[in-house]
C-alpha cells in the first residue's frame, strides 16, 4: 500500500488488461478466497504431489494435460 491507496503489481497490471478482474483479500484470511484456495489444495494433491520434477518443463507438460482433463 502507498498513501492508503493499493499498488498495483506488473502482473497485476497485466490481468487488467487482458480482462481479469483483480480482488485483494484481507491478509492471512486465505477462506476469504476459497475457490482458489481449493484449486491450490487440488493441483498440489492431483499433479505437484504425486511426482517429482527435475525442472518446469515436465512440470508444465503435467499440467497441461491435468489442465485439459
Amino acid at each position: 500500500m502507498q498513501n492508503g491507496r493499493r499498488v498495483l503489481t506488473e502482473v497485476g497490471c497485466w490481468l487488467i488488461r487482458i480482462g481479469i478482474e483483480v480482488h485483494h483479500i484481507r491478509p492471512y484470511h486465505p477462506q476469504s478466497n476459497g475457490k482458489a484456495e481449493r484449486f491450490h489444495r487440488t493441483l498440489q494433491q492431483e499433479v505437484i504431489s504425486p511426482q517429482t520434477f527435475s525442472d518446469l518443463r515436465p512440470c508444465q507438460r503435467v499440467f497441461d494435460r491435468w489442465r485439459a482433463d
